[in-house]
């Protein structure tokens, strides 16, 4: 895959219920170290510093964290039972009182949710087989591969490899 934006494929059956839904595929070079850059961890807190409560209690009525949530129901998901990555980020900053810093990748991920709402998933290329595109869970399906992977219900929206 280039360095250019491209879309992953969608299941046809998800396209029919979902019109417009699409996913953004890009593979970048990750970086090698697991240490955390120092400005990285600076604008962590920065951010950690501005999201507060009442800043919580107003998330959902802006326009992004909004449409996830009504994605959210469309999708069969209660987003007031599993909460959508940028609510979740909130109120995790809320519970442990800011953001410590993961590693580079982790807290690029983190920044990027925090900075747009939208949320980022990074994978390992190595272990991707094939295009990347949007689809249900199979009945008894697990996410990953690892022994503690968990189950995923069957019907459930996945992101997944060919």
């Amino acid at each position: 895959m280039n360095a250019d934006r491209a879309h992953g494929w969608i299941d046809e059956h998800v396209a029919q219920e979902l019109p417009g839904l699409w996913l953004s595929v890009r593979e970048v070079a990750a970086p090698r170290e697991h240490d955390a850059e120092p400005g990285v961890a600076l604008r962590l807190g920065d951010l950690a510093s501005r999201l507060r409560g009442a800043r919580a209690v107003e998330l959902r009525r802006e326009a992004v964290p909004a449409a996830y949530r009504v994605f959210f129901r469309h999708a069969g998901i209660d987003p007031d039972v599993q909460h959508t990555p940028i609510e979740a980020a909130v109120i995790g900053r809320l519970v442990s009182g800011g953001y410590a810093s993961r590693g580079r990748l982790d807290d690029a991920v983190l920044l990027a949710l925090l900075e747009t709402s939208v949320p980022v998933l990074a994978l390992d290329a190595d272990a991707v087989r094939g295009a990347l595109g949007i689809r249900t869970a199979r009945r008894g399906e697990h996410l990953g591969r690892a022994e503690r992977a968990v189950a995923v219900g069957g019907g459930r929206l996945v992101i997944a490899d060919d």
